[in-house]
């Protein structure tokens, strides 16, 4: 029995094809089939075919001493099988992605104008308000600051992912920033 009809007889006797061989073992098919055809006897994947297929390697060669690991097949077919979940989920993590970055572009310039003709409306009014109602400007004023300042920092997650901008860690006054927002929940009743 030649080298070629070995791997031949112990790929079927597995139900291996030869494009799953030869991927696992890194060969072309093209490769694989003149090896088993007997057109080529170049061993240098020798090892590789001997330990995919789950036989000693100078069984291989030779024909002779030939030891076999029952789960190869299974162990395989498992790899290729969890080779192709993962390529399925890295594509739908990649579109997943594209799509988030079309949202943030197409929602930045939308929300964008939308705080900046809330900003002028609310200069207009500074002016046309009443003494006594100066301090609703105030927290109105403050809360499209604060929105505006949200809406940069939810558009710079789209930076920081791209590598633009660097994190810095640091501690934070929930009081008083809710406070600078005009969103202070004891001032709530007060409106």
């Amino acid at each position: 029995m030649t080298l070629g009809k070995r791997i031949r007889d112990r790929r079927l006797e597995l139900g291996l094809s030869q494009v799953e061989l030869a991927h696992t073992v890194g060969m072309t098919p093209s490769a694989l089939c003149y090896l088993e055809l007997g057109r080529n006897r170049d061993t240098f994947k020798l090892v590789e075919l001997a330990e995919t297929l789950g036989v000693d390697a100078h069984w291989l060669k030779s024909g002779t001493k030939m030891t076999m690991r029952p789960s190869t097949a299974h162990d395989i077919r498992a790899r290729n099988a969890n080779e192709d979940a993962l390529r399925a989920a890295k594509a739908a993590a990649e579109r997943a992605d594209q799509a988030k970055s079309r949202f943030l572009a197409t929602a930045s310039n939308d929300l964008r104008k939308q705080l900046s003709a809330l900003a002028i409306y609310a200069s207009l009014l500074k002016g046309r308000l009443p003494p006594q109602d100066r301090p609703l400007f105030v927290n109105l004023q403050n809360c499209v600051e604060s929105l505006t300042t949200l809406l940069n920092d939810l558009l710079d997650l789209s930076k920081l992912q791209a590598g633009v901008v660097k994190v810095r860690v640091d501690d934070l006054d929930l009081r008083r920033k809710a406070g600078q927002a005009g969103c202070d929940p004891r001032r709530r009743g007060e409106a």
